[in-house]
């Protein structure tokens, strides 16, 4: 049924067929006058325009689907809804809800993914594990395969225009989840709660490029370099912020590790573009990464900043993301758990 829908609102066929109608009542008009003449040159007419229209949509360039996709904590659909709808209408997307409604079984309650806000006060790993896999076979099997099998041939693929409002590891968690493999643009808000767009991946391998122009990370400490034989285990803090600093010593295994933190103690541009801040990171952390069996990660960021961390880090199961309870920070995201359940394929 949907997809007879889909056939149906495709504007060429209309358009084949109406000129194709019209072509030929005009040329039996023509016909019932006693012209030949002018009902065989309705009818040629009649077909040259529909082969031109055929002509025209093979050529055609398919274009994306775009679709606003919220992650958000909240308990209440309703707040959620209004959340999504406000986000909607201030990247201008209103016209692509509609139309993934008209060409898709998705609804549009599917498009705003809601987290267990209680999750952020455990540090049982098996309930983020639970909470994890439930977000993401919402986002994999009602959304993006549905609208996978059911998005018109006109469009070329997905482009997620995404909001995540989710705490710092869950947002890590979900951008490994992603990965490379789906086109993402990212959002933040301003304290007013406007949205405003800070990272176009929708090729999503210039997460793992070099920069243009390097962002000027602190290293604390700054001598200690990179092991050159594979240590145990490595405390990684990621602290993009104006008004935090790394506490080292605030992980509960600190005295067991090697502690490391990257510090930008400015706030993040309003405007622009955050992908050079995100692409800084990975290129100064990945002799790091490859030189210890297991990493934890502590972030202090924006939650797009940590989405995109996600997609770049994704090849690696032996890091884990940590969440702070109260003073200290504990690992509570494992992203072997991704090998679990292999989304977005």
């Amino acid at each position: 049924m949907y997809r007879l829908k889909s056939i149906l609102l495709e504007r060429e066929t209309l358009l084949t067929i109406g000129i194709f109608g019209l072509a030929q009542m005009v040329a039996d008009l023509f016909s019932d006058a006693g012209y030949s003449a002018g009902a065989m040159i309705t009818r040629l007419a009649g077909i040259a325009l529909v082969l031109a229209v055929l002509v025209a949509s093979w050529l055609r360039k398919p274009s994306s689907l775009s679709v606003p996709l919220l992650l958000i904590e909240e308990n209440k659909k309703e707040d959620a809804r209004a959340r999504y709808h406000a986000f909607v209408k201030q990247i201008g997307l209103g016209s692509s809800v509609r139309e993934i409604g008209r060409v898709s079984p998705v609804r549009e309650e599917e498009l705003y993914i809601r987290m267990t806000p209680t999750i952020r006060d455990t540090s049982a790993p098996e309930k983020w594990h639970e909470e994890f896999l439930r977000l993401i076979r919402e986002w994999d099997e009602e959304v993006d395969e549905r609208l996978y099998r059911w998005y018109p041939d006109y469009h070329s693929g997905l482009v997620y225009h995404l909001r995540p409002m989710v705490v710092l590891p869950m947002a890590f968690a979900l951008g490994a989840t992603v990965g490379l493999r789906r086109s993402v643009v990212l959002y933040h808000s301003s304290p007013q709660g406007s949205a405003y767009r800070v990272m176009d991946l929708r090729e999503p391998r210039r997460v793992l490029e070099p920069p243009d122009q390097e962002c000027p990370l602190q290293q604390i400490p700054e001598e200690i370099k990179p092991p050159e034989e594979k240590q145990r285990q490595l405390i990684l803090h990621i602290v993009l912020s104006d008004h935090h600093f790394p506490d080292l010593s605030a992980h509960v295994e600190h005295q067991s590790a090697v502690n490391l933190a990257l510090y930008y103690n400015q706030r993040l541009p309003d405007s622009g573009e955050w992908l050079p801040y995100v692409q800084t990171v990975w290129q100064r952390v990945k002799p790091w990464i490859h030189a210890f069996q297991r990493v934890d990660i502590c972030l202090i960021c924006p939650d797009a900043v940590a989405f995109a961390l996600g997609m770049a880090f994704s090849g690696n199961p032996h890091i884990r993301v940590c969440h702070r309870i109260g003073t200290q920070y504990v690992p509570v995201v494992h992203l072997e758990w991704l090998k679990e359940y292999l989304a977005f394929t």
